[in-house]
């Protein structure tokens, strides 16, 4: 390959890489109250988020959670918990609280799904794109999304503030 179209090629990889990261922009986090993860939380990324917080999740429209993490132990069966906190009161985000995650995840690396054999250690993706219900109410939300193992502890657990519309 000639430098030219090494350059020209490099350019295009890195103009790809440029246009996910726009439209996933990573997103602070704050880690649960209660009960300690048994993983760790590397990023979270929300689909338009645009780096402008709370996010706006826009209602009769799809929002797309992705996030990196590691798990500390092996584990075969894992279910998404996702739900908006309207004060106390937690909404569950029909469609994708306590459903199985294993479809959603792949390793960070390859891209490719492994199902539940996850191994401690390992980083994996999770993502998830679902859908803003018109039934839910138009206010501020504090977003919390977690992984659960068979024993319903929690792998991750993180919010995001957020603002239905």
């Amino acid at each position: 390959m000639t430098p030219q179209r090494s350059n020209a090629a490099l350019v295009i990889v890195l103009l790809s890489v440029g246009c996910v990261l726009a439209q996933h922009p990573r997103v602070p986090i704050t880690p649960c109250n209660g009960n300690p993860m048994t993983g760790k939380v590397l990023e979270v990324r929300v689909s338009n988020c645009n780096n402008n917080f709370p996010c706006i999740l826009k209602r009769g429209s799809q929002a797309t959670i992705e996030f990196d993490y590691i798990p500390a132990q092996d584990t075969n069966r894992i279910t998404t918990g996702a739900t908006a906190r309207l004060g106390a009161v937690p909404l569950p985000f029909v469609g994708t609280n306590n459903q199985p995650a294993c479809s959603r995840i792949t390793t960070k690396q390859s891209r490719q799904n492994v199902g539940c054999s996850l191994k401690a250690g390992e980083v994996y993706t999770y993502s998830n794109t679902f859908p803003i219900l018109q039934i839910y109410p138009v206010t501020s939300v504090l977003v919390q999304w977690e992984l659960n193992d068979a024993n319903r502890q929690k792998i991750t657990c993180f919010t995001i503030p957020a603002r239905i519309v």
